[in-house]
């Protein structure tokens, strides 16, 4: 969820030129590949009526789960996610977290 506020640093009225700077902020879904969810019943009927177990399959433009019990896919747009964040029971990822500070950008 992307986003790109700016503010107006200085401004030249003779040339009509304007330095903005710009601040980038994006959230990231907080979810990894197979990570174990219990959906709310109300999510998982949106998502036509699959298990309320479910594990992520994969992370890309959409969201895509699997429930363990019965094979059956479905698939969670981002606004979606972000009208209603789900958050895991059990992560599978854990033990590969890594924090990263980033001192700047090109």
């Amino acid at each position: 969820r992307p986003n790109i506020p700016k503010k107006l640093i200085g401004m030249d009225d003779k040339s009509n030129i304007s330095n903005y700077k710009y601040t980038d902020l994006v959230e990231i879904c907080p979810l990894c590949r197979e990570d174990l969810l219990y959906l709310p019943r109300k999510v998982a009927t949106k998502m036509g009526n699959i298990g309320r177990v479910v594990l992520v399959k994969s992370i890309s433009n959409l969201i895509h789960f699997v429930d363990p019990l019965t094979g059956q896919t479905a698939n969670m747009s981002p606004e979606a996610f972000w009208r209603e964040p789900l958050r895991p029971v059990v992560t599978a990822a854990r033990s590969r977290l890594t924090r990263f500070v980033v001192l700047g950008r090109d």
